[in-house]
Formats: structure tokens, C-alpha cells, sequence
């Protein structure tokens, strides 16, 4: 059985068009790269986050929390997200 070989992304006409229109970007913020990947592969929906964002996180309140194990691994994973100083893309 014969396997075809992978096209690279945006090598052909169509895909460079279509990467175009939808608008280029780039970054090197791990947080903008995770968010990126749970909203892109439908693990949560752009619409999800956005009402987190206007309900609870904007708010400037002192969050208490039932789930202290859930917390507290939040907690680890938004300090290895937070960008370093540095200049960002």
C-alpha cells in the first residue's frame, strides 16, 4: 500500500489564500497557545470563555473555592502559563 505524502501546510494556492483571509497571527505566549488549542479543537467553545471572562474573571472579586485540590492545580498550571517578562508577539 502505497501512503501519500503530507502536504506542508499553507503550501499550496488554496490553503495560502485561505490562511491569509483568515488572518495571520503568531505568538510565543503559552497562554495564548493553550487557550488557542482547547477553543480550536471544540474542547471549549469561544462563546464558553467569553462568558466566564464577563461573569466571573472580571469582576475584581476574591474567588473561595470548594474544590481546594481543583484550586490548587489551577493555580499550577496559570503559574507555568503566565508569559515571562519579556516582549511578546
Amino acid at each position: 500500500m502505497k501512503s501519500k505524502k503530507q502536504k506542508k501546510p499553507f503550501t499550496d494556492k488554496s490553503n495560502q489564500g485561505m490562511h491569509a483571509r483568515s488572518g495571520r497571527a503568531i505568538s510565543d505566549d503559552p497562554l495564548v497557545s493553550f487557550l488557542y488549542i482547547i477553543m480550536r479543537d471544540g474542547t471549549l467553545a469561544p462563546g464558553f470563555i467569553e462568558a466566564v471572562m464577563e461573569n466571573h474573571v472580571n469582576r475584581g472579586v476574591v474567588a473561595h473555592y470548594s474544590n481546594g485540590w481543583l484550586a490548587n492545580y489551577c493555580k499550577d498550571i496559570a503559574k507555568r502559563l503566565r508569559p515571562i517578562r519579556r516582549k511578546r508577539r
